[in-house]
This record gives structure tokens, C-alpha cells and sequence, in this order.
């Protein structure tokens, strides 16, 4: 992990297409960063709904951004494995303390075990013939076979090896508590 940007925190803000904040996530940890990726943890994270609805992440959740890619993922590491669950989005930009991003409405679930499922693909329907061109629909799609492959050959966020030393390393400088995890 690199120290210096340790310990900075931000809001994240989504959005989607025609503008609209739909989720808010208040206080997330930025942990690393490398050429491909900024990483944040989601622990004890508040989250604001668009339907005024609010809740608190109670698990450690990595989450990475992708600086080269259409898509963010969350990581959560259970008794069964790690789970994922990947946006398609816009590439994030952070403005005023906020990391920002726009959600396309089509997001993939990976859990172990079990197929690579694609959900919400009846959103992204509606959505794509309202809002968006030819060219984001090409470069979503695209994403979506990165996807596959970084995930097929174990590449970068799917290998677990470097998943559960980053969760680890988390443990060891106290940031997270073992205790946390659904292990049991």
C-alpha cells in the first residue's frame, strides 16, 4: 500500500445518465493506488439513497476504481470466497473531496461458485434507448468482455492472492478487525 495517500477520505457520489445523485457514500478511505486502480475501503461507511433511505456498510468492502476501464467493483471477503460486484460506469473523476462516477444500469455479480451473472441488463435496455449513443453502448459492452477476460486469467483484482494480502495488510495496520468478516 503506498502511504502517501493514506488516510484520505471522500464522499462517493453516483449518478446516473440524465445527472440525477441517486447514492452517496460519506467517508470512504482511500487505501492505494497504482497505474490501473485507486482502491478505497468501505468499513463502517455511511450511504445516503436517493429515496432519503440510509444505511451503514458494516463489513470491510474494498472498493476499485478503474483509471483505464468503464467499470468500478466492490470486493467482499466471506466465508465462501470473494465476492464481487462490478458497476459498468463512467471512469470517476474527483471533484471538491468527491470521487464521481455516472452508472449505466448494468452490473455483474461474482461469487464463488457460482456463474458470472449479469443483472440489472433489463435497466441498461430501457436506459441505453433513452441516453445513450452508439459509441458509449459499443464501450460498455467492450468493458464487459475486459471483464471476462481479467477475470478468466485471474488478472490484477481477481487474484486472490493479492485480494486477501491487501485485507490483510488492512488487519496488521489495524484499519479493519478480523472480527468484522462474515468467517464463521
Amino acid at each position: 500500500m503506498k502511504k502517501n495517500i493514506n488516510q484520505k477520505f471522500f464522499n462517493v457520489q453516483a449518478f446516473k445518465y440524465d445527472g440525477e445523485l441517486y447514492r452517496q457514500w460519506n467517508g470512504v478511505k482511500v487505501i492505494d493506488e497504482n497505474d490501473d486502480y485507486v482502491c478505497c475501503l468501505l468499513y463502517k461507511t455511511k450511504v445516503n439513497e436517493k429515496n432519503k433511505q440510509k444505511w451503514i456498510i458494516k463489513e470491510p468492502t474494498l472498493w476499485f476504481f478503474s483509471k483505464k476501464n468503464f467499470f468500478n467493483m466492490t470486493i467482499v471477503q466471506r466465508k465462501t470466497g470473494l465476492h464481487y460486484y462490478i458497476n459498468l460506469a463512467s471512469p470517476f473523476f474527483i471533484e471538491n473531496e468527491n470521487i464521481k462516477y455516472i452508472d449505466f444500469d448494468f452490473d455483474i455479480k461474482i461469487y464463488p461458485n457460482k456463474p458470472f451473472q449479469i443483472v440489472d441488463h433489463y435497466d441498461f435496455q430501457k436506459n441505453k434507448e433513452k441516453w445513450y449513443n452508439v459509441d458509449l453502448i459499443n464501450t460498455i459492452y467492450q468493458n464487459l468482455v475486459i471483464i471476462a477476460k481479467k477475470y478468466q486469467t485471474r488478472e490484477n483484482v481477481f487474484d486472490e492472492f493479492y485480494i486477501h494480502n491487501l485485507f490483510q495488510s488492512l488487519i496488521i495496520l489495524k484499519e479493519i478487525d478480523i472480527k468484522s468478516f462474515d468467517l464463521e
